[in-house]
Parts: C-alpha cells; structure tokens; sequence
C-alpha cells in the first residue's frame, strides 16, 4: 500500500504537469485522459504522466457526437457541451484525488463510496470516512493529504 507521502507526491507531480500544460505552453495543451492507470510511477516511486491525448483547444470541434474518456472520469460539463477543456481536465485531476484517498476507483465504485461517506455524516462532512482503512493510523507525515479533509 502507499504511504501518505508517496501519495502526496503523486498528487503534487501531476498537478504540476496540469498547470504546465495549461498555463505553461502556448497555447494551452489539454491532457484528455488523466486517470490513475495513466500515472505509471518509476522504481523511485516518481510519477510519469502517460497516455497524452494532446489536444490543443484550437483542434477541438466542439458539439462532436462521440464522448470521448474513460468511465467514471469524464466531465460532466464535456458531456453536456461536447466541449474539452482545461477544466475537464482539472475535473479528472479531482477524480484522481479521491482515488489516492479512497483506494477505488470510478469502476469499483468511487463515487458511490463518496456519496454513501458524505450522507453518513450527517450533514458534519469527515473526511475521514473516505479514507483507506489502513491510512487512517498512518497520517503521521507533515507534508500528507490531510488538507484536502
């Protein structure tokens, strides 16, 4: 299992490679497919974005009738405009968190798992509830995912 640390480092790494490619080249380039089977990560535990999609918005045809992405993290907003942007990609960044938190994925039913943690909280939101039940007694690093609770 991955500490919270390796975690971490993996949520870091691959939000720098989103802002890179949003904000960092001319013009933006959108990744298509960020998903946690794209996120290969190297034998010291480094994370290597894969599987570029390399759109860049000037090559998107909106109102395209094929949904193009993986299950579980597509953009609701692509879905309904036929439009990928930046912010598709930023949803499908959000997507990847829960599953380094949660320990699931879209297909093993992650967003269920949500819901269900967030309506057994009673209105008080914990997100503790979400965690992999044996990271709830490892948090112990200073630099851990624990702001994102």
């Amino acid at each position: 299992m991955l500490n919270w640390n390796v975690r971490f480092n993996i949520a870091l790494d691959v939000a720098s490679c989103l802002e890179y490619l949003h904000h960092g080249t001319v013009p933006p380039v959108v990744h298509w497919d960020i998903k946690s089977s794209n996120i290969l990560l190297d034998s010291s535990m480094q994370p290597r974005v894969t599987g570029f999609g390399v759109l860049r918005k000037e090559t998107l045809r909106p109102h395209s009738y094929k949904v193009k992405g993986s299950f579980g993290y597509v953009d609701p907003e692509y879905i309904l405009t036929r439009i990928y942007t930046t912010k598709s990609d930023v949803y499908c960044f959000g997507v990847l968190l829960f599953e380094l938190i949660a320990g699931r994925t879209p297909k093993a039913g992650l967003l269920e798992y949500v819901e269900l943690a967030v309506i057994n909280t009673k209105e008080t939101v914990d997100g503790r509830n979400l965690l992999i039940p044996g990271l709830k007694t490892n948090m112990t690093c200073k630099s851990s995912m624990a702001w994102l609770l």
